[in-house]
């Protein structure tokens, strides 16, 4: 993701391994925009058009925000896990 000068401002990528996953970031002054919001979707859209079926995708339990952009973006919550 970049600014209007081409400056990068936080990234957005799907990994094209079988887990399909879908990872994002953004710089902390860019929060609350809707700029990621806007991007899962519009990235989502692209990978159904080129026939990817499902996207996996995980957030800290504490990151509500980021669950958030998740169900904006029509995911579904499946399970929770612990990492040690």
């Amino acid at each position: 993701m970049f600014k209007k000068n081409n400056t990068p401002i936080g990234y957005i990528n799907i990994d094209l391994d079988e887990s399909h996953d879908l990872g994002y970031g953004l710089k902390k002054e860019y929060w609350h925009q809707r700029i990621v919001s806007e991007a899962v979707k519009a990235i989502i859209q692209q990978a159904q058009k080129e026939g990817l079926n499902y996207l996996t995708a995980t957030h800290d339990i504490k990151n509500i925000h980021s669950d958030h952009v998740m169900k904006k973006a029509g995911m579904h919550y499946c399970y929770s896990y612990k990492e040690h």
